[in-house]
C-alpha cells in the first residue's frame, strides 16, 4: 500500500503525525530537558572542580551569635575557626539584632550598639573558652554580620536582606555552609545558594517539627505544613543536607552524621580526671569541697527552660522516681533560664519536688560550679544531637539519657558512660546506678571521638564525597519550588507573606530596604551595615 502516513515502512515501527500545536509542545519540552540537562553539567563541573584548590574558601552562615549561649551559636563558631585552624580562608556570618532584640535574647542584660563591639566579644570567647586567637588562626577567619530580627514565635533570629551579597563571588565562592538550612531560608529572597557557591552543604541543628508538637497552638496541619516547607528549603538551596542524627525527618540529598565536637577545655576536665585511674570519685569531692555555694552534687539538668526542651519529661520521671522510692528521692539541680521558668517551678512545686529539685540560673557548662557533679540528666526527645551531653561526657560523667535517636551516637561510641533508658523502670534503675557509682574515665580514643579535631575531620569527607555527582544537584521540582517561594516573597506582597507566616518584626524587610535606599538616595545593592537597617527615620514614599 502506498501513501498512509500513519502506515510503517516495510518492517518498520508505526509513526505518529504530530498537529502543529502538539510538535511545538514537544519541541519546548526537549529544549527546556537540554537546557536543564546543561545547567545540571555545568553545576556538576564547578562542585567537582571545588577541592582542586588547596585549601578552598569556607562561608559559614549561622542563625545566632554569642553572647547567646544556643548550639547554632556556638557549633558553627567552633566549625569556622577549626577549618580556619586547617589552612581555609573562612568568613563567619553571624545575624545582628537591634539592642530592643539583644535584651531579650542575650543573658545578664548584655547590648552592643555596633557589630564591630559584637565582634570584639566573639572574638574574646573564642580566645578565652576555645583557645583560638585571631593571630593562632593566621588571620583567615573573618566574622561578618547580617541583620536580622528575633521573631518571638519562632524563637529564633530572623535574616533581614539577601545573605549571599555578604560574599565576594569572585573569591568567596567555592564552598558555603548554611547552619540550619531551612531556618535561613524560610524567608530568603535574593540569588539562590547554590548559584552563589560551587558546593552548599547544609547542617540541620534543631527538629522544628517536634518543636511545632508541643506548642500551646501546634496542630496536626501546622506540623505537616512545617515539615514539607523544610523538606522544600534544604531541597531547594543545598547541593547535600548533613542531619546530626535520625530525630530529623527525611531531606533530600541528606547524609546522617555528628558533625560536632566539644572545646578542648572540657576534654582537658576528662583527662585530669583519667589521671586518677579507676575510681574517679575523688575528682567530684575535690570539686564539691571547691565549689562553695552550696549547689549541691550528683545529678543536674542544663539548658534553656522551655517545656519543649525536656523539663516536662524531666519533672514526670522524678515525680515516678519519688513515688517508687520515697526513701531516697533523687536530688536534681536545673541549670538554665527561659520563657517557661515560671510554669517548671509551678509544676515542680504541684509534683511536690520543691524539696528535691533544685534551680540555678544560665551558666557555661564547663563552669567550676558544676564540677561537683558526676552525673547529667537529659531526657529531652527534641534535641537532634545534644551539646551538653557531649561536653559531659568529655568531663568524664556519667550521662543519663533515654534510647532516642538523638542520643544514638553517644550510646554507641561510649556505651560505659552513656546510660540510657526505655521506660521509666529503666530511668530509675539508671539513675540509681549512676549515683551510686563512679564514672569510668574516657579512654584517649573516646576523648579523640568528642573533638573538634575528629568533627572536622568528619565533615570534610561528607564534604568532599562524590562532590559535584549529578545527585546531589537540585532536580526539576526543587529549582521549581525556589522559583515560587522567591516569588512569593518579593515586593510588597513579600511583607504580607512573611507577615502571614509568622516572620514578626521581620517581616517589612522590602519597606525597611526602600527606606534605607532613598535615605542613601542611591539604589541599595548591598548588604550595608547591619545597625543601619534598624530605627530608620520614615521617608516619604
Amino acid at each position: 500500500m502506498r501513501g498512509g502516513g500513519s502506515a510503517a515502512g516495510e518492517g518498520g515501527a508505526a509513526r505518529v503525525r504530530l498537529g502543529p500545536s502538539e510538535a511545538i509542545g514537544a519541541a519546548v519540552a526537549s529544549a527546556l530537558t537540554m537546557l536543564r540537562l546543561r545547567s545540571l553539567r555545568t553545576a556538576q563541573r564547578r562542585a567537582e572542580g571545588v577541592w582542586h584548590k588547596e585549601w578552598p574558601h569556607v562561608a559559614v552562615v549561622t542563625t545566632a551569635s554569642l553572647p547567646w549561649l544556643t548550639g547554632t551559636s556556638i557549633n558553627p563558631l567552633l566549625r569556622a575557626a577549626y577549618l580556619a585552624k586547617r589552612g581555609h580562608k573562612v568568613k563567619l556570618a553571624v545575624p545582628f539584632l537591634p539592642v530592643e532584640d539583644q535584651r531579650v535574647v542575650y543573658p545578664g542584660g548584655v547590648t552592643f550598639a555596633s557589630p564591630a563591639l559584637q565582634t570584639a566579644h566573639v572574638w574574646e570567647w573564642l580566645e578565652q573558652r576555645a583557645g583560638l586567637s585571631a593571630a593562632a588562626l593566621g588571620g583567615r577567619l573573618a566574622i561578618e554580620f547580617y541583620p536580622a530580627r528575633y521573631a518571638e514565635e519562632f524563637g529564633s533570629a530572623i535574616p533581614m536582606g539577601d545573605l549571599t551579597m555578604l560574599f565576594d563571588p569572585e573569591t568567596e565562592s567555592d564552598v558555603c555552609v548554611l547552619e540550619e538550612p531551612e531556618h535561613l531560608n524560610w524567608f530568603h529572597k535574593g540569588r539562590a545558594w547554590c548559584a552563589a557557591f560551587k558546593l552548599v552543604v547544609g547542617i540541620v541543628h534543631t527538629n522544628y517539627v517536634e518543636y511545632a508538637k508541643t506548642f500551646k497552638d501546634g496542630s496536626r496541619v501546622r506540623t505537616a505544613s512545617l515539615y514539607a516547607i523544610n523538606r522544600a528549603m534544604c531541597g531547594s538551596y543545598c547541593h547535600k543536607t548533613i542531619k546530626l542524627s535520625d530525630t530529623i525527618q527525611a531531606l533530600p540529598r541528606s547524609v546522617t552524621a555528628n558533625v560536632h565536637g566539644v572545646r578542648d577545655s572540657f576534654i582537658d576536665v576528662g583527662k585530669a580526671v583519667a589521671a586518677l585511674g579507676d575510681d574517679t570519685s575523688g575528682a567530684f569531692s575535690e570539686a564539691a569541697r571547691a565549689q562553695g555555694d552550696g549547689l549541691g552534687t550528683g545529678a543536674y539538668f542544663i539548658g534553656k527552660v522551655l517545656w519543649a526542651k525536656g523539663h516536662r519529661r524531666l519533672l514526670d520521671l522524678l515525680a515516678h522516681q519519688k513515688a517508687v522510692e520515697p526513701a531516697s528521692p533523687a536530688r536534681v539541680l536545673v541549670v538554665g533560664s527561659g520563657p517557661d521558668e515560671a510554669e517548671v517551678r509551678a509544676e515542680c512545686t504541684r509534683l511536690g519536688l520543691d524539696s528535691t529539685v533544685k534551680f540555678a540560673p544560665a551558666m557555661d557548662h564547663g563552669s567550676l560550679k558544676l564540677r561537683a557533679f558526676k552525673v547529667l540528666v537529659n531526657p529531652s526527645r527534641s534535641d537532634v544531637i545534644c551539646t551538653t551531653t557531649a561536653e559531659a561526657l568529655a568531663m568524664g560523667k556519667f550521662v543519663v539519657c533515654e534510647e532516642h535517636p538523638s542520643n544514638a551516637f553517644f550510646a554507641k561510641h561510649f556505651p560505659r558512660n552513656c546510660l540510657t533508658y526505655k521506660d521509666e523502670a529503666g530511668f530509675v534503675r539508671m539513675l540509681g546506678f549512676a549515683l551510686a557509682n563512679s564514672p569510668p574515665p574516657l579512654t584517649q580514643e573516646e576523648q579523640a571521638v568528642l573533638s573538634w579535631e575528629s568533627a572536622t575531620d568528619r565533615f570534610l569527607a561528607i564534604a568532599r564525597e562524590d562532590s559535584g555527582k549529578m545527585r546531589y544537584q537540585p532536580g526539576i521540582l526543587d529549582s521549581a519550588t525556589r522559583i515560587v517561594h522567591q516569588g512569593a516573597g518579593a515586593g510588597r506582597v513579600g511583607d504580607l507573606f512573611r507577615q502571614a507566616a509568622g516572620a514578626g518584626p521581620a517581616s517589612k524587610q522590602y519597606m525597611v530596604r526602600r527606606k534605607l535606599a532613598k535615605g542613601k538616595g542611591e539604589k541599595l545593592t548591598g548588604m550595608a551595615d547591619p545597625s543601619v537597617w534598624f530605627n530608620l527615620e520614615p521617608v516619604a514614599e
